[in-house]
């Protein structure tokens, strides 16, 4: 059940962000059919972000009465080809603002946890697009 209240968390936290921007950005979620937008139909810049939660093996702890749920986020950011990487960056610090390591993100009782700064990743080809992941580790112990 902690992990899917996990993944609910930072779906939301990312939908309410990404809507919250001028214009919305799309967001694609895992296992929900998504056609990337077109550039001049999510201005500027034909971006989207999909979101993926990768959990790892939970641990027990406190003799056997909590579990420590532990994983990463990543957020694939991707733009029309020919942008550049400026805006890629931007968006960056305004989702590494989002995901602090100094305060949870609450789902119910569960505290998640960010245990390290938003990084990017390689490049991934798409054609037509420029696209790159941004990782994020969390922690949540649930009692």
């Amino acid at each position: 059940m902690s992990e899917a209240l996990i993944e609910k968390a930072f779906q939301t936290l990312i939908k309410d962000w990404a809507a919250a921007q001028s214009p919305a950005v799309p967001v694609a979620y895992e296992r929900v059919p998504f056609v990337p937008p077109e550039a001049a139909a999510t201005a500027p810049y034909g971006r989207y972000v999909a979101v993926a939660v990768r959990h790892a093996d939970a641990r027990a702890f406190g003799y056997g009465h909590g579990r420590d749920y532990m994983g990463f986020v990543q957020l694939t950011v991707s733009v029309a080809e020919g942008v550049g990487t400026r805006y890629l960056k931007e968006l960056k610090a305004q989702l590494d603002s989002l995901l602090p390591t100094t305060a949870p993100i609450v789902e119910g009782a569960l505290r998640i946890w960010i245990t390290s700064p938003l990084t990017f990743g390689p490049a991934i080809g798409d054609p037509g697009r420029y696209t790159v992941p941004l990782t994020v580790n969390f922690r949540a112990p649930a009692f």
